[in-house]
């Protein structure tokens, strides 16, 4: 593979995978809107919950799918035989993953209205919405052993604008249907309707790269057994980080009422989409990275991570402030009025997206330095707090107690988790005291202000969409005011270090050609 190419590989895979946030961001946004329009708060609740005990579920995985796409990469270029019987593997191992999720999907809708507080009138449509979604999560690992070769051959950004694309699919879907008066099966359908586009465009793609020629292929131990310890680093992680995502939303039902998770699920999506915009920058830095620490540079990404992770600090300390000042007016025009949320829980989901865009980055290096065994429990762990945390704020703040645990949990884990990597690798986790240092100064100055210009808002009786307006107007006011606080000196020379570098690169040169 040449260098031009990798580099357009890399370039496709960054656009498709951003453009997959935003459409599937706007989605969520959408279905929350049709949800509360035509759904009662519960109904609403029981999808979001229905949603999320399938996502967990599908951790099943097990980062099989991550390993055999990197396998495969290995056999693109040797023997045919090779190849074939690493699809004859994945494929048998894929199924049966899948009947697994079946299993389990319908063993939850039969015991779990019971350890989820789930009311009586709703159990029959959690009973078939969850064993709906475990036939969907079936056919959703019958198809991994189709998307790992092209993932293998470089086409990942097929899968992704596939993705994007399926999304469109799968809200039209559900605005004809819910409008029609399917009512709560809206969703069942739309994820049905897309699933099946998904198998006939998945395996139109493929097809090029499942070619074996006379090879038939068979299920081969050794390339399991090869599979299995690639992604035995990542699958107590991927667990950790799941059940991390799935807690709030499972423990808001198991411990209050769907009325609870319905707030839970519509207040934090504004929160949940600045994490995810956030926390790229980390993420995007560990396959260069990741190839500079190979070539023996490993002082040298150490302390390019240690400035990414400043200035993805930056990014996510204005993100919080703008879920102060505009996460409340969006929860108000957006979501119909029908979401409970206190303005201390805003705070709370505020502060956590200043954190763990941080703690992403030095989860990044440990991946990056080949030392995930440190970081293997750090989820899990997380998960354990928070959980300790949450339960013992229940009789105080009662829902908002699932709020409250999340930035102290993640902040306990940095600290520990900062100590271990500074302890095994080159990274100095004591650099990041600074970013956080100035992270706190600025937030400090700049949220009682927000607050207190919010209240002057109020008093101008604006419509829903005119206050979401004027507050997005002040969020950017308040990020302006904020920036000198949070950049360094060392933080702008880098900033304008790498836009001249990249406009230098990307200037025209007659002298090479293309392909």
């Amino acid at each position: 593979m040449t260098p031009y190419s990798t580099k357009k590989i890399y370039v496709h895979g960054l656009v498709g995978s951003l453009l997959n946030l935003v459409v599937v961001a706007v989605y969520a946004l959408l279905v929350i809107r049709l949800s509360l329009h035509y759904l009662g708060k519960q109904e609403f609740g029981l999808i979001s919950l229905v949603t999320q005990v399938s996502t967990y579920i599908a951790v099943i995985d097990l980062g099989l799918f991550t390993a055999f796409s990197r396998i495969l990469i290995d056999y693109t270029t040797g023997s045919r035989e090779r190849y074939a019987n690493a699809l004859k593997t994945a494929s048998r191992v894929f199924h049966i993953l899948g009947l697994s999720g079946l299993f389990i999907s319908c063993l939850v809708a039969f015991a779990g209205p019971v350890f989820l507080s789930i009311p009586s009138a709703l159990h029959q449509e959690f009973k078939v919405l969850m064993c709906a979604q475990g036939v969907v999560l079936y056919l959703s690992f019958a198809l991994k052993p189709i998307t790992a070769p092209l993932v293998a051959n470089g086409k990942h950004h097929y899968v992704l604008w596939l993705s994007s694309g399926l999304v469109f699919v799968n809200a039209f879907v559900f605005w004809v249907a819910i409008r029609g008066g399917v009512g709560i099966y809206s969703f069942l359908l739309a994820g049905s309707v897309a699933i099946l586009v998904n198998v006939a465009c998945l395996w139109k793609l493929a097809r090029p790269y499942l070619n074996t020629g006379p090879a038939r292929g068979h299920f081969d131990r050794t390339i399991f057994k090869e599979v299995a310890a690639f992604a035995r680093d990542t699958m107590i992680w991927q667990i950790g980080g799941q059940t991390l995502i799935s807690l709030p939303i499972i423990l808001a039902t198991a411990w209050f009422a769907l009325s609870a998770t319905a707030d839970i699920s519509g207040g934090m999506k504004l929160i949940m989409l600045m994490i995810s915009v956030c926390t790229r920058f980390g993420d995007m830095a560990v396959t260069p990275l990741s190839i500079e620490f190979a070539n023996g540079n490993e002082i040298g990404a150490a302390s390019k991570m240690t400035r990414i992770a400043s200035l993805s600090g930056t990014v996510s300390a204005c993100a919080a402030i703008l879920i102060i000042c505009v996460n409340p007016s969006f929860i108000h025009w957006w979501m119909l009025d029908k979401i409970s949320w206190a303005w201390h829980e805003n705070l709370m989901g505020a502060l956590w997206v200043s954190i763990l865009s941080v703690t992403q980055c030095m989860y990044g290096y440990a991946i990056v330095s080949r030392q995930l065994s440190i970081i293997r429990w750090a989820l899990l762990a997380e998960c354990l707090i928070f959980v300790l945390l949450a339960y013992s704020l229940r009789p105080i703040a009662h829902s908002a107690a699932l709020l409250w645990a999340k930035p102290v949990a993640t902040l306990i884990l940095t600290v520990a988790v900062g100590w271990q990597i500074s302890k095994h690798t080159r990274f100095d986790a004591l650099k990041l005291v600074p970013i956080f240092l100035r992270q706190f100064f600025a937030l400090a100055i700049m949220f009682p202000l927000c607050f207190w210009a919010l209240d002057i808002l109020q008093l101008f009786n604006l419509s829903p969409f005119g206050l979401f307006l004027a507050a997005c107007l002040l969020g950017l006011g308040a990020v302006l005011l904020a920036i000198p606080f949070l950049i360094s000196r060392e933080t702008r020379t880098d900033l304008v270090r790498m836009i001249s570098g990249f406009l230098h690169r990307n200037r025209p040169d007659k002298t090479i050609t293309t392909e």
